[in-house]
């Protein structure tokens, strides 16, 4: 039995309950592909157990080291104030060193200025987005679900238009889109047309959004149990992603096609490679959210079935598959057991 740690992206993680159904931190399931991930390991000779279960002492040269996210030195000392559970890790003492890294610079800010040091640590690193000039490889972040959610896919019942996110800020501005969200609020809510929900919102929004906290709270609704659910009960969504790099492509859009929501994307500059542009509707087409309103409130029934349909046969082709928790499943595999 081959043994591989697991460094998870936060130290709530430790323990092996990154593998727990039943953990208050699966929110919509969202820990499905780790939990895929772990029963496809097992099948295959392969003992995944979080980092805080290797043992210095007892270690053996054939153990492998997978980090979901760099750790800069610093966010290392703090989550052992958090946690004093979580390790310090010889990282000689493993035969392969894996980064699989998901969070972009808008969350994680120093990645930034030290993805391409911080590869040298590892024999093989994963990004989920396209960094030109390096040995880093590509991935798409894994989904959650395998597709549609037929009876909120199914509703017709559905308000104009709403957004889903949390109220999140950055250290990072870089290439961020944490801003965008909030001009859409601001610019729908005048107009009546969308409807807020997530964590967050109730507190000061972002530079230089200071001093419209009031105008985004008339369109708060609160935060939601089950997003599927919610988003079902609107024709339109903006799926915005944290920030604009290439290949970065997130739950956002996806979510949408589960639910049959038609999603106003911004994100990934190089999308339509990935997804058919006749799934969504790209913000970028629009030169102003009042073109895009007008857009939107011109589209017939008949052109809103066509969209709608379009996401569900692109989560029933092979186009679909790269994002699936059997594809990362697979290429988690093939980079622990290649020589």
């Amino acid at each position: 039995m081959q043994n591989v740690y697991l460094d998870p992206n936060s130290y709530v993680h430790l323990q092996n309950v990154l593998f727990e159904r039943s953990d208050r931190y699966n929110t919509n399931n969202c820990r499905e592909p780790v939990i895929f991930l772990s029963e496809y390991c097992s099948k295959r000779g392969i003992n995944l157990q979080t980092i805080d279960f290797w043992d210095r002492e007892k270690a053996s040269a054939q153990d492998i080291y997978v980090s979901f996210d760099h750790k800069f030195f610093l966010r290392k000392w703090y989550w052992r104030k958090r946690n004093p559970q979580y390790p310090r890790v010889d990282l000689a003492k493993f035969k392969k060193r894996i980064l699989f890294h998901f969070e972009p610079p808008t969350v994680m800010a120093e990645i930034r200025y030290i993805a391409k040091s911080a590869m040298r640590a590892y024999d093989k690193a994963f990004f989920t987005w396209k960094i030109p000039g390096t040995n880093a490889q590509y991935f798409h972040t894994p989904q959650a679900h395998e597709g549609l959610f037929f009876e909120y896919w199914q509703n017709e019942n559905r308000a104009f238009l709403t957004l889903i996110n949390s109220n999140r800020s950055s250290l990072s501005r870089y290439k961020e889109l944490l801003t965008e969200r909030v001009r859409a609020i601001l610019f729908f809510g005048k107009t009546h047309d969308i409807d807020l929900y997530g964590f967050g919102w109730d507190a000061r929004p972002l530079f230089p959004y200071w001093f419209s906290g009031d105008a985004i709270r008339k369109t708060y609704k609160g935060s939601v149990e089950d997003k599927y659910k919610t988003l079902s009960q609107y024709t339109f969504a903006f799926a915005v992603e944290n920030c604009e790099l290439p290949g970065y492509i997130t739950d956002k859009v996806f979510d949408c096609f589960y639910a049959g929501t038609i999603p106003l994307y911004l994100g990934a500059p190089d999308i339509e490679e990935y997804i058919p542009k006749d799934c969504f509707i790209d913000m970028r087409d629009f030169r102003n959210y009042e073109e895009l309103r007008k857009f939107l409130k011109q589209l017939s029934q008949e052109e809103i079935k066509t969209y709608k349909e379009n996401g569900r046969r692109f989560l029933e082709s092979e186009h679909y598959k790269p994002f699936t928790k059997e594809h990362f499943a697979r290429l988690f595999v093939e980079a622990c057991q290649d020589a």
